[in-house]
C-alpha cells in the first residue's frame, strides 16, 4: 500500500507539473480524505461494529480461560501443604498446561483477528476505490488525490470527501443486495 501511495504521489506530481506547463487547459482536480470517507460511510461503520463484536466475543473467552487458570493457581497455593508430592506435581503440570493453553489462545486470537481485519479492510478499500472511480467519471474529474499527499491546494482543487462518502454508501448498498 505504501508503494502504491509513493507511485501515486510521483505520478501526481508529474501530472501537476504538466498542468503548469500546459497553462490553457482546464483540469478538474479532487481531493478525498479516505479515512473520513470510510469512517462516515455505512460500510465503514459496519466494518468497525463487526470487528468490535469479534474482539468482545474473543476477549470474553480469553477472560474466562484466564479466570480458570487463576482459580487453579489459587487452589494449588491453598492446597500445596496438604497434597502429596505426586498430587502436587500433577496439579503443577495441569496449571502449567492451562497457562500454555491460555497463551496459545491469545496468540491464535491475535493472528485470526489480524487476518480478519486485513480481509475486511481490503473489502472496504475495494468499495472505496469503486466509489472514487464512479465520482471521478460522473463529475468528470481529471484526477482525484488522497488528501494526505496534498500539502497545498489553490483554486481549482475541490475536497470531494462527502461526495465519495455518499457514493460509497450507494456502492455498499448495491453490493449488499447481491
Amino acid at each position: 500500500m505504501k508503494t502504491f501511495y509513493s507511485r501515486l504521489v510521483f505520478l501526481s506530481s508529474l501530472f501537476l507539473f504538466g498542468v503548469a506547463n500546459v497553462g490553457a487547459a482546464e483540469y478538474k482536480i479532487g481531493v478525498v480524505n479516505q479515512q473520513i470517507a470510510i469512517d462516515n460511510a455505512q460500510c465503514g461503520k459496519h466494518y468497525q461494529d463487526d470487528m468490535q463484536k469479534e474482539i468482545d466475543s474473543r476477549q470474553e473467552k480469553i477472560l474466562e480461560k484466564r479466570d480458570s487458570v487463576k482459580k487453579k493457581y489459587e487452589n494449588l497455593q491453598r492446597d500445596k501443604d496438604i497434597l502429596t508430592k505426586k498430587e502436587l506435581a500433577t496439579k503443577e503440570k495441569d496449571l502449567e498446561k492451562a497457562q500454555e493453553d491460555l497463551q496459545k489462545m491469545r496468540e491464535k486470537f491475535e493472528m485470526e483477528l489480524g487476518n480478519k481485519d486485513q480481509d475486511e479492510h481490503q473489502k472496504v478499500v475495494k468499495l472505496f476505490t469503486k466509489a472514487v472511480e464512479n465520482v471521478g467519471k460522473k463529475e468528470r474529474y481529471n484526477i482525484i488525490l488522497p488528501a494526505g499527499v496534498v500539502f497545498y491546494s489553490g483554486d481549482g482543487v475541490t475536497d470531494i470527501t462527502s461526495n465519495i462518502t455518499a457514493e460509497l454508501n450507494k456502492v455498499y448498498k448495491e453490493q449488499s443486495k447481491k
